[in-house]
């Protein structure tokens, strides 16, 4: 009777992770559109940083992506879409949140050190252009949520002002008055 009894519950188990197998695999619109959304996120900031001067950014302290190993920067800067999520009134609109990597010149070292430049931006109603999200009119990083109500800022005035140009843009106060 045992025995019996454990087949029926290995035949429901295996029953029950083959639908969950099954379920995982059917397409489904929402990851579809997700994707969609982070690589139409990506494109965006990939052609506005490729119409911005290189040397400029290496003047102002932020190149691309130095290989140590072959002792040469890359070619372009790399674009990751790390986060999104519906926001604002009831998910009417769609944050990004994108690292831009390049490099860093470390004083101390002389060397070019990999560096992320976090960058949100918003699209409005979930579709039309992605704006670049602004807090105090700079573009926020990791050391703007370290210490609250505190001005630090890992990249120079020039840096972010140049940033800024390549972008639409919208204050994060905006955004937040703009929900109810």
């Amino acid at each position: 009777m045992f025995s019996v009894t454990k087949r029926i519950n290995r035949v429901f188990v295996l029953a029950f992770i083959l639908i969950g197998i099954a379920a995982c695999g059917q397409p489904g619109n929402s990851g579809t559109k997700s994707a969609a959304t982070a690589e139409s996120l990506k494109q965006h900031v990939e052609a506005a940083i490729a119409g911005l001067d290189p040397a400029k950014l290496k003047d102002f302290g932020f190149a691309p992506p130095y290989n140590m190993a072959d002792k040469q920067f890359e070619a372009q800067y790399e674009v990751k879409v790390i986060r999104m999520k519906p926001a604002g009134n009831k998910g009417k609109h769609t944050e990004g949140e994108v690292q831009l990597v390049g490099s860093m010149l470390d004083p101390r070292t002389e060397l070019w050190l990999t560096e992320m430049v976090q960058l949100n931006f918003v699209q409005p109603d979930g579709r039309g252009e992605w704006k670049l999200v602004l807090y105090r009119g700079q573009i926020e990083d990791y050391l703007s949520q370290v210490i609250p109500d505190q001005e630090l800022r890992t990249l120079s005035d020039p840096l972010q002002n140049y940033l800024k140009s390549a972008f639409d843009t919208v204050s994060a106060d905006e955004l937040e008055s703009a929900a109810p």
